[in-house]
C-alpha cells in the first residue's frame, strides 16, 4: 500500500480494531480522515462497529475496483474481520499473480471458465498489452495521416511559392539574361533563393518551432495517464534534406519550363 500518512502495523490491523482509510480526492493527495480517528461501520447484521484509523494509505490503481469518482473513500480492513462482520460473501474482484511459465495456462484456462458464466469477465496482462497495442496503431495512424497531410500542404504551398516567384519574374530573368547573365547562372540563383527559403524554413523549425512543439506535446501527453512525453528532433532533421531537395529542384525545372520561350519571345510578353 501507498502509505500518506502514519504506519501501518499488521499485529494491530489483524487485530480487527483498526482500520486503513484512502485518500478521497483525484489526485491521491488529502483525506477525510487521519490516524487516530474513529470510524463506525455497520456489518451485514446493521450492527456498528468503532475502528481506529491505523493510517491513510491507497492501493495499486489495477488492485482496486477500478474505477474513479470525484469524491472517492474506501475503507480497508483485515480478511479475517471482514469475513466475521459481513460473511462468506463473493468477492467484486480477484487478482491473481500467476508465475510467467504458467500465464498461459492460466489465460487459457480463465478464458474457458468465463466462457462459460455471462456475469464473470478477466483481464489479464495480453488482454491489456493488445488493447494498448491498438491504441497505440489508432494513435501512430492518426498521427501519420496528419504528418502527411500538413507536409503534403506545406511542399505544396513552398513549391507554388518558387513558381509563382519565377512567373512573376519572368520579365526580370530576361531582363537579366539579355544583358548577360547567362542560363547556368539565372538557374543557380533561383536555386539559392530556394536555398534561402528552406534555409529561413530550418531556423524557425530549429527555435521557435522546437519549443511549439515541446510545450504542445508536453500538455497533451500529460493529460492521458497511460502515455510518457518523449521528445525528439530526429525527424525534423529526417525532413529538412528534403526540404533542401525540393527548394533546389523545384526552381531548376520551374526555370527550364519558362526557358523554353526565347529572351525576345519572354520580353514582349504582356502581364
Amino acid at each position: 500500500m501507498n502509505v500518506k500518512l502514519g504506519y501501518i502495523d499488521y499485529d494491530k490491523f489483524k487485530s480487527g480494531n483498526y482500520i486503513i482509510v484512502s485518500t478521497n480526492d483525484e489526485n491521491k493527495k488529502t483525506s477525510l480522515y487521519k490516524p487516530g480517528d474513529k470510524v463506525v461501520l455497520n456489518n451485514s447484521n446493521n450492527i456498528a462497529k468503532e475502528y481506529e484509523v491505523l493510517a491513510i494509505a491507497d492501493i495499486p490503481y489495477v488492485l482496486s475496483a477500478r474505477y474513479v469518482q470525484s469524491f472517492n473513500l474506501s475503507f480497508f480492513i483485515s480478511e479475517e474481520e471482514f469475513n466475521a462482520q459481513y460473511g462468506n460473501i463473493l468477492p467484486m474482484i480477484v487478482t491473481l499473480d500467476v508465475e510467467k511459465d504458467k500465464q498461459k495456462y492460466i489465460e487459457s484456462y480463465l478464458k474457458n471458465y468465463t466462457e462459460n458464466r455471462n456475469n464473470i469477465s478477466y483481464e489479464s496482462r495480453n488482454l491489456f498489452e493488445k488493447e494498448f497495442n491498438s491504441t497505440k496503431r489508432t494513435y501512430e495512424t492518426i498521427g501519420l495521416v496528419l504528418s502527411f497531410i500538413l507536409a503534403l500542404i506545406g511542399i505544396m504551398n513552398f513549391t507554388n511559392t518558387i513558381i509563382t516567384s519565377v512567373i512573376l519574374r519572368k520579365h526580370e530573368l530576361a531582363m537579366l539574361q539579355s544583358i548577360g547573365m547567362t542560363r547556368v547562372q539565372t538557374k543557380k540563383m533561383l536555386m539559392w533563393e530556394g536555398i534561402i527559403y528552406s534555409i529561413m524554413t530550418s531556423v524557425f523549425v530549429l527555435t521557435i518551432g522546437i519549443v511549439i512543439n515541446y510545450f504542445i506535446g508536453k500538455c497533451i501527453i500529460s493529460s492521458i495517464w497511460f502515455l510518457k512525453f518523449k521528445f525528439t528532433i530526429i525527424p525534423v532533421i529526417i525532413c529538412l534534406p528534403i526540404l533542401f531537395f525540393i527548394a533546389i529542384t523545384v526552381p531548376s525545372i520551374c526555370y527550364k519550363y519558362l526557358s523554353k520561350l526565347s529572351i525576345i519571345e519572354r520580353l514582349r510578353e504582356i502581364d
